[in-house]
């Protein structure tokens, strides 16, 4: 497990997440079947998302296409706290 879930809201036709990752923790690249919108309460996330890198700061957001590849990484300094929703089921389909 790379993150605590603090807690998931399994709607109809999408979900919503809150979770939180320790300095240096890497999920490693996946995809998902439905969109993904997230955005950072704590902490300074890298995204990869299709060979594209950015980093994120507290209230900053990024939505990943559906099926896009991506990976996230939580930097030092502080532990990484973050809401996710997504169009869809919650599935994660590893990039090997």
């Amino acid at each position: 497990m790379f993150g605590s879930p603090v807690a998931a809201d399994a709607a109809p036709g999408g979900n919503f997440g809150y979770a939180k990752y320790s300095p240096g923790v890497v999920i490693p690249e996946h995809w998902h079947s439905a969109a993904e919108f997230t955005t950072v309460l704590s902490g300074n996330l890298r995204y990869t998302v299709e060979g594209k890198t950015s980093e994120l700061a507290p209230g900053a957001y990024i939505v990943i296409p559906a099926k896009a590849k991506h990976s996230a990484t939580c930097l030092t300094g502080s532990d990484c706290i973050v809401t996710t929703r997504r169009a869809g089921p919650t599935d994660y389909n590893w990039v090997k």
